[in-house]
Parts: structure tokens; C-alpha cells; sequence
């Protein structure tokens, strides 16, 4: 554990949490904020429907915003890459989603 106290470094960690999903914690705070203003003005007899129907737009919402994009990196891509170093190290980066 770093120096400094325990309460300054669980700080550190969860200023870090948020700042590395923050958008995925602002979509869920905007979205479970609609979905409240929503089935405020539903019926009480109609809000479990309301409930299981609005979390599912905000699941299904989520899954088109915050899927990967395929880049298209193909094998001579990565040659035209090497390539350009000259014979010199070339740093290259690979991600993958699995």
C-alpha cells in the first residue's frame, strides 16, 4: 500500500473508479432518473411492467452505446506498420475483446 493513511488511499482508489467509468455511471444515473420521473406518472398497478419494460431500454440502450467497434486491423496492415519503422522497433498495440 502506498504511504499515507488508509482513508486517503481508499480515496485514491475510488476517484479512480469513477473517473475510469464515468460515463457508464452517468448513463445509468440519467437513465434510472428518467425511468423514476417515468413511473412517477404511471399508475401503482402498471409500475411493474413500467419497471421491467424501462430496464430493458436502458439494458438493450447500454448494448448499442458502449459496444466495441471493429477497427478492421488485417495482417497487412500490421506489415505497412512494421514497414514504416525501417528497421528500427516499432510498438505496436492489439486489443482484444475476448
Amino acid at each position: 500500500m502506498p504511504k499515507g493513511t488508509r482513508a486517503e488511499y481508499t480515496l485514491i482508489r475510488m476517484i479512480s473508479f469513477i473517473n475510469q467509468y464515468s460515463a457508464i455511471l452517468t448513463y445509468i444515473i440519467l437513465g434510472l432518473g428518467i425511468l423514476a420521473l417515468a413511473l412517477w406518472r404511471i399508475p401503482v398497478k402498471a409500475r411493474r411492467i413500467g419497471l421491467l419494460v424501462g430496464l430493458g431500454i436502458l439494458l438493450f440502450g447500454g448494448l448499442l452505446i458502449f459496444r466495441p467497434v471493429h477497427e478492421g486491423v488485417t495482417a497487412v496492415t500490421v506489415k505497412q506498420t512494421l514497414a514504416v519503422g525501417n528497421g528500427r522497433p516499432v510498438l505496436l498495440e492489439f486489443y482484444s475483446d475476448y
